[in-house]
């Protein structure tokens, strides 16, 4: 085999080197070399096995690499870069008439220093063959792989240069996301779909990408952060030469590993070669990969916007109004399996959360399940099944808190499912309850059920945990289960009619494991409602739509401290959370601040006089996306401004007075906000997120 690897780096080079064989062959050595004879490089002595495959011209590479000196070598091909020390890591060299033998050493020396060993291996193979150095010996290991050569207009470190620069990728290759994804699903070349190549670095494609999407990275982890405080340090140029110098060298690589996956998902018909790319805003990264693609013969299309247009696309689905009904039970009543059992019913729509997040619910949950995704990969699988939901119809939903295992719900459904339009209860007996959750999690034995039952501790006490260990140690599954289940349903009651409207609940006797039994029943229950919620729904659309022009939805008013300004709202808040962030904090002099976001178009602000004149405010801007407004006479806050979609109003202007009438359930908080930063504990039971909604969660 000739040489093959590409250098990846600059600095320290790690080289994947395969010797060609020597020819004729050279004799096995008789013996290992001893310690004292072995080839020295800078002070190291090579490994034995290592020292053992080399020739005794070996010496030649050690003498060469014992005079260490820095000069510019060609880098990838073009253009020059700096290179240090030179690490052969876990090396395979292979030599007829001997084994393979597998070794780590480091090199302290300049790149031509391993050029002059290959130099004196080639010739003795292969006499005739160019002397051009290690950089000829990668383009002629290319160019004997036609599917992997690079075209000329990637040729030098330069020329690439210059074409990334020119950011010629056509508009009309650049699809806007609905187009994108519609074209990811109907895209067929000789039956096959398209490939999606997410271009952004593996710790980016690990928190989120799109759905069915493959990782393809143009920079590492270390180098986008490298390039990353290059690009605050020193600015945009030196940023973009540093990142493509690290690109470069890899270029070779990418193609196959693109060759590889198209080839490998084409089920043995002819390879595809179309595919879709992004990166995280739609900019350079995936413009110059689809443009590299295309010169190798790929059809490419990009997406507008990147990966932040699809997450924008995900929220928008995610708070379009839907028609849900939610299956609710206590723990072990089957919920999941009912689920099951309604998918295989034609016309039904079931999105399952649990199966979305590789996670059952209870302590018990991970087991048997796949690593779960991020709560914003998650957000983005159950966005992509939303968007196929019809919102007049029905879609069962499984009733779940705040969190599934580790994966936060997005706001907007875990409001869906505790608003919902009708809750389909299942009452299981207890029994019942208990063999089914034996039968779900008996197999997975002691020792794995024992690591669960252990989170009791915080919950039942030392005492009551190490006593259903000593059952589990027992064999006796049985006393742990019922033990388990008590102690769950002594909140679950609360959690079933917490924010609802008891109206919206119908209760199903259940008794007999036969899940499709029970889902007939369901469906039953549903049909009955959904032609009355479908509408219901119509009135309240057109309710709001009227409330716009100043229709019938309920208004509210409220004025500041001095009565200078007066705020009116319409309708219902979109949500209602309490921050703790500093900002917040700072402004108010309070520990926390409760606000409600509505949509700009239902606020209102006006002078506190009979005469309709302009509210007097004074603005303050604490972040590039808020601005915060108070009355310019008693400096009250009244509102605050998030972007361009919501409009936040102080929930304190509009409660607590005497002459002011309760709050409706709609507007009481759901959520905390940077509860990291908090300065007080709240014990309310409400999600508390360490930062921004949707984020990780604070225990």
């Amino acid at each position: 085999p000739v040489l093959g690897g590409v250098p990846t780096q600059l600095g320290a080079m790690d080289l994947d080197l395969r010797l060609p064989a020597p020819s004729p062959p050279v004799a096995p050595l008789a013996a290992t070399p001893s310690a004292s004879s072995r080839p020295r490089i800078l002070g190291q002595r090579l490994t034995a096995p290592l020292a053992s495959m080399f020739p005794q011209d070996t010496h030649g590479f050690a003498s060469a690499c014992s005079r260490p000196a820095r000069r510019d070598v060609p880098a990838g091909g073009g253009g020059s870069g700096r290179i240090g020390a030179v690490s052969l890591r876990r090396s395979l060299l292979t030599c007829p008439g001997r084994s393979r033998h597998l070794a780590s050493i480091r090199v302290g020396s300049l790149l031509t220093a391993a050029c002059l060993t290959l130099r004196q291996h080639r010739r003795r193979s292969a006499p005739s063959a160019a002397r051009t150095g290690l950089h000829g010996y990668v383009a002629r290991a290319a160019a004997s792989s036609p599917a992997f050569a690079l075209g000329a207009s990637f040729g030098t470190l330069e020329d690439t240069r210059q074409l990334v620069q020119a950011r010629g990728w056509p508009n009309d290759r650049s699809l806007p996301i609905r187009d994108f994804l519609h074209r990811q699903r109907h895209w067929l070349v000789d039956e096959c779909s398209p490939v999606v190549f997410d271009v952004r670095s593996p710790v980016e494609f690990d928190a989120g990408h799109t759905p069915g999407a493959i990782n393809l990275p143009l920079l590492t982890n270390d180098e986008r952060e490298t390039v990353g405080k290059t690009f605050r340090h020193d600015g945009p140029n030196s940023a973009f030469s540093l990142a493509i110098q690290q690109v470069y060298p890899n270029l070779a690589h990418m193609l196959q590993q693109a060759v590889e996956v198209c080839d490998a998902t084409s089920d043995g018909r002819v390879p595809r070669r179309h595919v879709l790319v992004y990166c995280k805003r739609g900019g350079m990264r995936s413009q110059s990969m689809a443009t590299f693609l295309t010169s190798h013969d790929f059809e490419v299309y990009t997406l507008s916007g990147g990966y932040k247009a699809f997450r924008t696309w995900a929220m928008e689905e995610l708070q379009r109004p839907q028609k849900v009904c939610v299956v609710a039970g206590a723990t072990g009543s089957g919920k999941t399996e009912v689920l099951q059992a309604l998918r295989q019913q034609p016309g039904r729509q079931v999105v399952d959360l649990e199966a979305l997040a590789c996670h059952k619910g209870s302590v018990f949950g991970h087991l048997g399940e796949q690593p779960q995704p991020t709560s914003e990969h998650f957000r983005n699988l159950l966005a992509c099944e939303w968007a196929e939901l019809d919102p007049e119809r029905f879609v069962f939903l499984e009733d779940e808190g705040p969190r599934i295992g580790e994966v936060c719900l997005p706001a907007p459904t875990y409001k869906c499912i505790r608003t919902a339009q009708l809750v389909v209860h299942l009452d299981v007996p207890f029994a019942l309850r208990v063999d089914r959750s034996l039968a779900t999690y008996g197999p997975y034995g002691a020792d794995a059920l024992s690591e669960s039952v252990s989170c009791f501790r915080g919950r039942m006490g030392d005492q009551r945990t190490d006593e259903l260990l000593r059952h589990l140690a027992d064999g006796e599954l049985r006393p742990v289960c019922e033990e388990a289940l008590r102690n769950y349903d002594k909140s679950y009651e609360h959690h079933l009619r917490k924010n609802r409207n008891l109206d919206d609940i119908v209760a199903i006797t259940v008794d007999t494991l036969d899940f499709a039994v029970v889902a007939d029943a369901v469906e039953t229950a549903a049909a009955t409602r959904e032609t009355l919620v479908s509408a219901e729904s119509r009135d309240r659309a057109a309710s709001a739509d009227e409330g716009l022009a100043g229709g019938d939805l309920p208004c509210r008013e409220a004025l500041c401290h001095c009565g200078a300004v007066s705020i009116k709202t319409w309708g219902a808040p979109v949500s209602v959370s309490i921050c703790h962030c500093s900002v917040c904090r700072k402004l108010s002099g309070a520990p926390f601040v409760a606000s409600a976001l509505f949509a700009p178009a239902r606020v209102e602000l006006r002078g506190g006089g009979s005469g309709g004149e302009a509210a007097a405010l004074v603005e303050t801007q604490t972040s590039p996306a808020v601005v915060r407004r108070r009355c310019a006479a008693c400096y009250a806050p009244v509102c605050a401004t998030l972007g361009s979609r919501y409009l936040a109003v102080p929930l304190s202007l509009f409660g607590g007075a005497r002459d002011q009438e309760p709050l409706p359930s709609e507007w009481r908080p759901q959520h905390h906000l940077h509860y990291g930063m908090r300065v007080l504990d709240v014990e309310d039971g409400l999600p508390k997120y360490e930062g921004r909604v949707r984020g990780p969660m604070v225990d």
